[in-house]
C-alpha cells in the first residue's frame, strides 16, 4: 500500500465514503488535452472518489462532465473570467491558467473560494503548491505547500490548514462526502 492510499484510506473513514470500484481515468489522453500532467494523488483521488462535494468544498472531478472536452472547456471558462477579475484588481499576483507560475484549478469551496495548483516546470505535479483564492480577488490568496490529499485530510481532521477557508469545519454542514 502506498502513502496516498493509505491518506485516501483515512480520509475515506473520515468523511463516511465507503469506496466501490475504482473508476479509471485515461490520463495520458486527459493531460494531452489538458496541456499539463496531474498531481498522482488527485489521480488516485479521481479514481477513488466520484464527482461529489467534501461537505463546502468540490474537487474538480473528471467525470462530472460528459467528457474531457467538457471538463477542461469549465476549468478554461473559470480561468478567463478570473483573469478578467485579475486585470481589475491591481497587483494580483498571479495570472489563472495550465502554463508554468499559473494557478490552475482543481476544486472550490461554494462559490466563494478557488483551490488552485501553481503550476510549475521546474517541479514534478506532486510538488506544486495549492494557492487559495476568492472568487472576487479581494482577499489575499493564501498558499498550502502539502498535497491535494493533505490538504483534504487536515480539513477532515478539523485543522485550519488555511485560515481564509477555515469555516469549512464551522458550516452547518459536515465534512463528509456527498456523491453527486
Amino acid at each position: 500500500m502506498t502513502e496516498i492510499d493509505s491518506t485516501l484510506n483515512r480520509l475515506c473513514s473520515l468523511t463516511g465514503w465507503v469506496p466501490g470500484v475504482e473508476v479509471p481515468i485515461d490520463w495520458p489522453a486527459l493531460a494531452a488535452a489538458a496541456a499539463h500532467e496531474f498531481p498522482a494523488d488527485y489521480r488516485s483521488y479521481s479514481e477513488r472518489f466520484p464527482p461529489g462535494a467534501l461537505g463546502a468544498l468540490t474537487v474538480h472531478h473528471p467525470h462530472r462532465w460528459s467528457g474531457f472536452t467538457d471538463y477542461i472547456q469549465y476549468a478554461n471558462n473559470y480561468h478567463s473570467a478570473m483573469n478578467e477579475r485579475a486585470l481589475m484588481r491591481e497587483g494580483f499576483p498571479y495570472r489563472f491558467g495550465a502554463s508554468d507560475g499559473e494557478l490552475c484549478m482543481w476544486g472550490t469551496v461554494q462559490a466563494d473560494y478557488l483551490l488552485c495548483w501553481q503550476v510549475s516546470g521546474q517541479k514534478a505535479p506532486e510538488e506544486w503548491s495549492t494557492v487559495v483564492c476568492d472568487t472576487s480577488l479581494i482577499e489575499e490568496p493564501e498558499r498550502y505547500d502539502g498535497s491535494l490529499i493533505s490538504l483534504l485530510l487536515d480539513l477532515a481532521e478539523g485543522k485550519e490548514p488555511l485560515p481564509v477557508i477555515s469555516y469549512v469545519n464551522n458550516g452547518p454542514w459536515p465534512f463528509e462526502f456527498e456523491a453527486f
